[in-house]
């Protein structure tokens, strides 16, 4: 037996107090013989000893009432067989947590654990009655509700048929957090939580949430609730581990796709890594390796790889056309299917026609776009301001405006109509060129040229995963950081997210806006001998090439997103933009399925506040965005691989500490739910029992003192 509130066993004293007034009570009278009584002594001694029997019964049941009364505060549950001679909870809440993740779409003999999960769960679901509430969640990286209301069978049954396991990973400690806090708003005395799961070791403190967190710290156990806790929160809940546990844990998977972040052109050859994974610590696993183009097989390769190793492949593809390629890396299926491919996206471009627009101070500026006796990525003519003609821009890509002169308004009115009939534009802000990013820029734009002879300014530490700075190095970017600039433009007005690099002022030293159906990159900085560091060190031209290949670039060169994750803003986007999943690789291309409509602006204030709408992706294959008919970007969507391939299941110990539960109860495979459940919920409070046979008691002993009360008076 344990109590729930032991403090009020000190008031068992009160036992005492029927004892006390009946001892205290007790008069003492003189006896005085008389002769004529003396035959009467018997009888009155054997109706004396028949009182005070009576006496003492009713003074047992008194002292018993009391104890009853007390015992019933401290609110006693009991275990054991006994435990069922008293009545459990009318009504259950029950909350069970479904582990969708991909690992649980793991073959084995009779199904997939997903499969063996739903099973699981209807065996759970036979423990209730249809005035319990229950609610059903699944969960991988974020939470899904699948049913919250009444225990209906039929019905939970057919919604659980048609779900099953997603691409996604595994995020176990917000999935908990969020089946507490359920539990804590709802109404049932009792309250269950079952965590049905492979309980991968990845997913473990992972993604450790706040809400996670201050469950964690409760005290849960079958039966246990802490004195003095807000009502809502005050009931016990018990906690059951449900745990699915593969029949084997080897695995090979397919974990990375390297592909080159920089330009790939026409005919050229793309190189392309492949890094797969033996999880298995069995024996080596050969297989053949497949690479897919626009879904033509072009390679094939059977690899080998020891146990718990890897094995890096590079292979060189053809560039035969210019646009987006699409490609996939395949090897031969085993039993967890979801890490057995890999998609990627090649973007192939012709050589970028560019005109620069200057004066001969642009030197240093031509010579980076075009060095000589190198044949770059950038086809290069220029001009300058007073030679500008409406034939220059045909067939050019993008135009650069670098110092020497001021255009004309008859010459801006015609690069604003190259903009925004598609072209590209890379404007350097020197004082004569304020005009021009005053009018080609969205902002409402404040710019100043200090005069910073007495000091400096630098470029800040860029933030990671800056795409702009994709062909740098660590060292590179550490190096460019160094840098000091005396004759720069300070602008403010630009928001900090359209921001590729800022200087230690915080104003931007480089962004870019969509205008129209073109854009333009704007840079913060004088290509002029004398204005700093940049222009004679080794980073000015790899700086001015990438500038102009980033402004004119559709898509990315890179594996590309994980499912699960949010997609990033394209920087040139604007208005209505519609995100499609591309699947169905053939020759002719993906097919489109179009998953949502977004407004730029909506997206751009989702991403600053953590909402919105913001997409994201939630199965593998081709992402575009697109906006005026325009293809903006194009990604590559995977599952996440790494930790969640591994197939290394935690103990119910190790899951426990990981989400700080202190009291639980695993149901291991093979043991019968209702064995279990049956076991945990024998510990019951038996506090309406003890009320009912204290009431019961003072019944009696109100009637027999009643009884002992009328004989006096008729004796009287």
């Amino acid at each position: 037996m344990g109590f729930l509130n032991p403090a009020y066993l000190a008031a068992l004293a009160a036992v005492a107090i029927p004892l006390l007034i009946h001892i205290l009570s007790r008069r003492r009278v003189p006896v005085i013989n008389f002769s004529s009584l003396r035959f009467l002594q018997p009888s009155d001694r054997r109706s004396m000893k028949r009182v005070n029997l009576r006496r003492l019964f009713l003074l047992l049941l008194r002292m018993i009432g009391i104890a009853l009364i007390v015992l019933a505060f401290t609110q006693p549950t009991m275990k054991g067989r006994l435990a069922t001679l008293f009545p459990s909870e009318s009504i259950r809440a029950c909350c069970i947590l479904l582990d969708r993740s991909y690992s649980m779409g793991l073959e084995q003999e009779g199904g997939s654990l997903f499969d063996e999960a739903r099973r699981r769960v209807i065996e759970i679901l036979g423990e209730y009655t249809p005035e319990d509430e229950v609610m059903i969640v699944l969960f991988d990286s974020s939470q899904e509700f699948l049913y919250r209301g009444r225990m209906d069978g039929p019905l939970i049954g057919e919604l659980l048929s048609e779900t099953v396991s997603s691409w996604g990973t595994t995020d176990l400690s917000g999935a908990f957090g969020a089946g507490i806090e359920m539990l804590d708003q709802a109404r049932g005395g009792a309250k269950e939580l079952y965590v049905v799961s492979d309980f991968q070791r990845s997913s473990l403190g992972l993604h450790r949430s706040s809400t996670a967190q201050s469950a964690s710290g409760r005290e849960r156990e079958v039966g246990l609730s802490k004195h003095g806790e807000d009502p809502k929160d005050s009931g016990p809940i018990r906690i059951f581990l449900v745990p699915l546990k593969a029949e084997s844990e080897m695995n090979v998977s397919i974990e990375r796709v390297g592909v080159p972040r920089t330009a790939i052109h026409r005919g050229e050859l793309a190189s392309v890594e492949l890094l797969v994974r033996n999880s298995g610590s069995g024996s080596s696993e050969r297989f053949p390796l497949e690479l897919y183009i626009d879904g033509r097989l072009v390679i094939e390769k059977e690899i080998v790889i020891k146990p718990n190793g890897y094995a890096k492949e590079t292979f060189a593809l053809p560039t035969e056309r210019n646009g987006w390629i699409f490609g996939e890396a395949k090897k031969t299926p085993d039993r967890l299917r979801a890490d057995d491919r890999r998609y990627f996206v090649l973007h192939v471009t012709g050589r970028v026609k560019v005109l620069l627009v200057a004066d001969q101070s642009a030197f240093y500026l031509e010579q980076a776009l075009e060095p000589e006796g190198v044949e770059g990525d950038i086809e290069l003519m220029t001009r300058t301001y007073s030679g500008l003609t409406s034939t220059d821009l045909d067939g050019t890509d993008v135009v650069v405006l670098g110092p020497g002169g001021e255009p004309r308004q008859e010459d801006l009115v015609l690069l604003e109509r190259f903009v925004e009939s598609g072209g590209r534009m890379v404007v350097f802000i020197v004082p004569e060129l304020a005009s021009v990013a005053d009018r080609l820029s969205a902002y409402p734009l404040s710019m100043d040229f200090p005069d910073l002879e007495e000091g400096f300014l630098t470029i800040s530490e860029p933030t990671s995963g800056n795409r702009f700075l994709g062909p740098f190095d660590a060292d590179d970017i550490e190096a460019m950081t160094k840098l000091r600039f005396l004759r720069a433009a300070v602008v403010s007005g630009v928001p900090d997210a359209r921001g590729f690099l800022f200087f230690s002022s915080g104003s931007p030293f480089m962004w870019e806006e969509r205008r129209g159906e073109g854009g333009c990159l704007f840079v913060a900085a004088d290509p002029r001998p004398g204005s700093g560091d940049l222009v004679l060190s080794p980073y000015f031209l790899p700086l001015v090439q990438q500038s102009v290949l980033e402004v004119v670039r559709r898509g990315r060169s890179e594996e590309g997103i994980i499912i699960g994750e949010p997609l990033a803003l394209p920087v040139a986007a604007s208005g209505e933009m519609s995100v499609g999943l591309l699947q169905g690789l053939s020759a002719e291309g993906p097919e489109t399925f179009i998953m949502s409509s977004v407004d730029q602006e909506e997206w751009f204030e989702g991403i600053g506040s953590g909402k919105g709408a913001v997409p994201v992706v939630g199965a593998p294959g081709f992402v575009a965005i697109e906006s005026g008919g325009e293809t903006l970007d194009v990604f590559a969507a995977n599952v996440a691989g790494g930790a969640e391939s591994e197939l290394m299941p935690a103990p119910g110990e190790e899951v426990a500490d990981s989400l700080g539960i202190e009291h639980w109860m695993t149901i291991e495979k093979g043991r019968s739910v209702e064995e279990a459940v049956r076991y945990a919920r024998e510990g019951r409070e038996i506090t309406f029992g003890l009320i009912m046979a204290a009431a019961l008691i003072l019944v009696i002993e109100s009637i027999l003192s009643q009884a002992q009360f009328e004989g006096k008076s008729d004796v009287g």
